[in-house]
């Protein structure tokens, strides 16, 4: 399945339909720009993004009271300028996006952990103690074994940088444990992967999703590096590590196991997806990997 093109995606018609429902959204109207926004991106097409800024614009210049949306708005400006390479000012964004995620306690959508991510990234060194101030303050509250991973990987190599062997070793030995943690709870209805890659760079998402559609999944959603995949019973998910630049984690589970309960338990999640999904999941990993180390 090809990335579809802008006017497939954002006709002038689609334009004018979703402003006639948006005049209509009354107190509505906040969050139906921002999720607009997400969904535009969401097609990794980089025609569309002028189109993200343009909505992001209108929701920043109509909406300044609005608390609810801000912090995600902020993000996925972060998301964009990333993108577009304008690093200073996406790091900017991110930043405002943690900032008011503090603030406001109840609207935390993870910008402090992109926030924390792309210092690091960037090589801000000034900037290495916001980056700890963050994750000490979430840490405790993670639930995602990859953001836990992200988090921890973080403080080892801020750690490094300042030289500093016994918290490098702790927090390295963390975001091991938690790798292994991940893939040890394989089973028939959920699958880790950890593909080790030469190299990534801001280029490989929009590799692995046009080869995802290509396979007949759909993206599900989509947060900076992390990315959601569905089909009709199947959901893949992916979290990209910029931090050491080696690593992948690919993840599938069943989402609709009461249906398919059976079969998942006769043929185990891979027998699984090739009898409905056309594709069993060992030739996708394996064609994923060749993929990414292709870099």
């Amino acid at each position: 399945m090809a990335e579809k093109k802008k006017s497939e995606v954002w006709s002038q018609e689609d334009e004018q339909f979703f402003f006639e429902r948006y005049s209509q959204a009354g107190n509505n109207q906040p969050c139906l720009l921002i999720n607009q926004a997400y969904a535009l991106f969401g097609y990794i097409n980089s025609s569309l993004y002028d189109n993200v800024i343009e909505l992001l614009g209108r929701y920043f210049a109509d909406f300044p009271e609005d608390r609810e949306n801000r912090a995600p708005a902020l993000q996925l400006m972060g998301h964009i300028q990333i993108k577009k390479r304008l690093f200073n000012q996406a790091l900017d964004s991110y930043k405002k996006a943690a900032e008011f995620e503090i603030e406001y306690p109840d609207v935390n959508c993870g910008a402090w952990l992109n926030y924390s991510s792309y210092i690091l990234e960037f090589g801000k060194q000034e900037l290495y103690d916001e980056a700890e101030k963050y994750i000490n303050l979430y840490y405790d509250k993670l639930a995602q074994a990859g953001s836990i991973y992200q988090a921890t990987a973080i403080l080892a190599s801020i750690a490094e940088a300042r030289g500093n062997k016994e918290k490098q070793h702790y927090y390295r030995k963390c975001a091991d444990k938690t790798l292994m943690d991940m893939t040890a709870v394989n089973n028939n209805e959920r699958y880790v992967k950890i593909i080790k890659t030469k190299d990534t760079n801001h280029d490989l998402s929009e590799r692995i999703t046009v080869f995802m559609r290509e396979k007949g999944f759909e993206l599900g959603e989509r947060n900076g590096d992390s990315v959601w995949f569905k089909s009709s019973f199947v959901c893949w998910h992916y979290v990209m590590s910029y931090i050491f630049h080696d690593i992948v984690i690919i993840m599938a589970y069943i989402t609709q196991v009461e249906v398919v309960s059976d079969a998942v338990k006769e043929r185990g999640l891979d027998g699984f997806i090739g009898v409905l999904g056309k594709w069993p999941l060992k030739k996708i990993i394996k064609q994923l990997e060749v993929m990414i180390n292709s870099f």
